[in-house]
């Protein structure tokens, strides 16, 4: 898939193209569960757990929104957390929740109703980077190569935080400066069973984990000229790296569906683009909305996935938004079924802008059957 910012073909894809059913679940709000935008967050069958940005809080809630408990603070106490919860995770199969203390090396379990059961080690020689529990019994860890010299992009590790597997050899770049030039978290998904990942930078390549811990490549997605180079990593001076990254194609997300492999990627000035590769036609285009994907399937909010599992897209928006798309002027013509545009339209009637985050929940068509 190649790439290229100054050329894009518009497309003609909607999300009533993707979409069987769209849910949306309002998270209750209370004086003890105050939430602002969300770090990061995870869903099980009957829980939704999420961190709060101001808070660094963790909060744990039914799948249908109402309340459950805040789940340990900030400190660094028993069940607490030093600088914010780093990553939560639901396995109900234990009836447990864990919370990734980093600063403390620390994985943090409680129950599901939130009072803490004990603190694991996790070693020292974990690295650094964004956690994904997968399979109920394994860490997938992107190890973010934040200085140049980390040998591997990947590692897979035991629930006991022993090395399963580390993989991809990283690109080296020699780092000349403090400041910060990473490109976030790597983008991972799952799509018919199995873990997708790609790194975000000097990696144009998306790798499925295999049940035997191999990496296997699927996709290469490359800007050509508009790549973050080695060289860029490594700037010392911050105002030119921020200069120098306004030309470069900046990954941010990568999803799939049956048909399609869809992808955001930061340009220019703090500019997002949305796109999708067809895989039959073997083309890209561009979604011609800012936000996402158009939605002609309730009236809501254009909608980009934050995670994926499967057929299931999740992701939460704050609730101010829904207002200002209410009461924008873009209007398409609606392609869903009439109760959903109805059931739609009455949750907006009982909003208030100051309510808590409404996760989204997008049920992706099965082209396949």
């Amino acid at each position: 898939v190649q790439v290229d910012p100054e050329k894009n073909t518009p497309g003609e894809c909607t999300l009533s193209h993707f979409v069987e059913s769209i849910e949306y679940v309002p998270l209750e709000t209370n004086d003890k569960c105050l939430i602002s935008n969300i770090k990061d967050f995870d869903i099980s069958d009957n829980y939704i757990i999420v961190t709060c940005v101001k808070t660094r809080v963790a909060y744990l809630f039914h799948r249908d929104g109402r309340f459950i408990s805040q789940v340990g603070d900030v400190g660094g106490g028993p069940g607490e957390y030093l600088g914010g919860a780093s990553s939560v995770f639901i396995d109900e199969k234990r009836e447990q929740v864990l919370i990734v203390a980093q600063y403390q090396k620390k994985l943090l379990v409680y129950n599901l109703k939130g009072k803490f059961l004990r603190a694991e080690d996790m070693g020292q020689n974990n690295s650094v980077g964004s956690y994904r529990l997968f399979y109920n019994d394994l860490f997938y860890i992107d190890t973010r190569n934040y200085n140049g010299n980390f040998p591997f992009v990947y590692e897979i590790r035991s629930r006991d935080f022993n090395l399963i597997t580390e993989d991809i050899p990283s690109v080296p770049f020699e780092k000349r400066g403090n400041i910060w030039t990473g490109v976030g978290a790597h983008g991972k998904y799952i799509y018919d069973g199995k873990v997708h990942t790609k790194e975000l930078s000097l990696n144009d390549t998306i790798y499925i984990i295999g049940n035997d811990f191999s990496y296997k490549p699927k996709y290469v997605v490359n800007a050509g000229k508009y790549e973050v180079t080695p060289e860029l990593r490594g700037e010392s001076d911050g105002y030119e790296y921020l200069k120098k990254m306004e030309s470069c194609v900046s990954f941010k997300s990568f999803f799939e569906t049956d048909n399609c492999l869809l992808f955001s990627y930061l340009y220019g000035k703090e500019k997002f683009y949305y796109c999708y590769y067809e895989k039959n036609k073997q083309k890209l285009f561009h979604f011609p909305s800012n936000t996402g994907i158009p939605n002609d399937y309730d009236g809501g909010l254009d909608f980009w996935p934050q995670k994926q599992n499967g057929r299931m897209w999740y992701a939460f928006y704050n609730a101010y938004l829904f207002e200002e798309a209410m009461s924008s002027e873009k209007k398409i013509p609606l392609k869903g079924p009439v109760k959903d545009i109805r059931a739609y339209d009455n949750l907006m009637k009982k909003l208030d802008v100051d309510d808590n985050p409404i996760l989204v929940i997008v049920k992706l068509k099965n082209v396949t059957q």
